[in-house]
């Protein structure tokens, strides 16, 4: 999904662009694990201080959570449609989901 993106910012940044856990190439441990504690030894191994974190859906999450826990290593934090850890949601919620959620695309024949 951010190879057309990664592409067009290589040429004027430095990137890093990890798999979560049990996505892309990276397997799904039998263990506990932590995205966030992950995501901090990877920009310490690669001895990165401060970074730009780019997150989207759950990766959103993931950024927000790794800012509150590590201000320090965020100068920037771009968010594209986050989730937010710890959200519950309720049934009224439903309604407004349905609403946000386009129509499943109908067939039509032609003769």
């Amino acid at each position: 999904m951010w190879a057309p993106q990664v592409a067009g910012l290589a040429s004027d940044y430095d990137l890093v662009r990890p798999d979560l856990r049990g996505y892309g190439k990276t397997p799904l441990p039998p263990e506990p694990y932590s995205q966030r504690a992950d995501l901090l030894a990877l920009l310490d191994h690669l001895g990165l201080g401060q970074v730009t974190i780019v997150g989207c859906s759950m990766a959103g999450a993931i950024a927000i959570d790794f800012t509150l826990e590590h201000p320090d290593r965020v100068d920037a934090l771009v968010l594209i449609g986050p989730g937010i850890s710890g959200a519950r949601f309720a049934r009224a919620d439903a309604k407004l989901f349905a609403e946000a959620t386009p129509p499943k695309r109908r067939r039509i024949s032609t003769l």
